[in-house]
């Protein structure tokens, strides 16, 4: 009984390696809809309409996603898959939308071709940054949308920067640009109001 006792005691003292942990890396916004898209029926995979990557409070990039699909048959039309932390949180069903009023269902119309969808998230911020506005600044949060707009059959990235033109100033909303999914061509960028920044 005693060398059980001694053989435990041991065991318990002795330093425990446990394996490192990677660090967590951010989504992207292709990684999400291809995690969202498992939570919706099999047919609808390819049915994206939007995709909404929130600001961060805690990290450059979103770590809160909403994904929209067209269903068939949902109520609306429509499923919202919200990924958060690289989890699948929620999905529900109508119409969903964040700040956008909407009474009419979701329509295949609305639909963004695979083929259509070539340039991710990050590249699309990428290709903004390269802009003469944007290359001295300090970039600190961002906020992703991807739509197809009603006058346009291609994509269009809407990205909003948060962050500082010189060392010391608190980081502010600085603008949003717009990118499209299809080219990566940029294709607009509206600074923010003397008054926001």
């Amino acid at each position: 009984m005693s060398r059980i006792f001694c053989l435990i005691t041991t065991l318990l003292l002795l330093p425990i390696s446990l394996p490192a942990q990677a660090p967590n890396k951010a989504l992207t916004a292709k990684q999400v809809v291809e995690l969202a898209s498992k939570s919706v029926p099999s047919f609808a995979r390819n049915n994206l309409i939007g995709i909404h990557g929130e600001r961060s409070e805690i990290s450059f990039n979103p770590t809160v996603w909403y994904v929209w699909f067209y269903v068939p048959g949902a109520m609306q039309n429509g499923s919202r898959v919200k990924v958060a932390g690289g989890v699948v949180q929620e999905v529900r069903e109508g119409l969903t939308e964040l700040g956008r009023a909407r009474i009419m269902p979701y329509e295949p119309e609305e639909v963004i071709l695979p083929s259509k969808f070539a340039i991710d998230s990050h590249q699309a911020l990428a290709r903004l940054k390269q802009i003469p506005d944007l290359r001295s600044v300090n970039l600190t949060a961002v906020s992703f949308d991807l739509r197809k707009p009603a006058t346009r059959f291609s994509p269009v990235w809407i990205i909003r920067l948060w962050g500082r033109y010189a060392i010391g100033v608190e980081p502010r909303f600085l603008g949003t640009g717009e990118v499209s999914a299809e080219t990566g061509e940029v294709i607009r960028f509206r600074r923010a109001p003397r008054w926001l920044r």
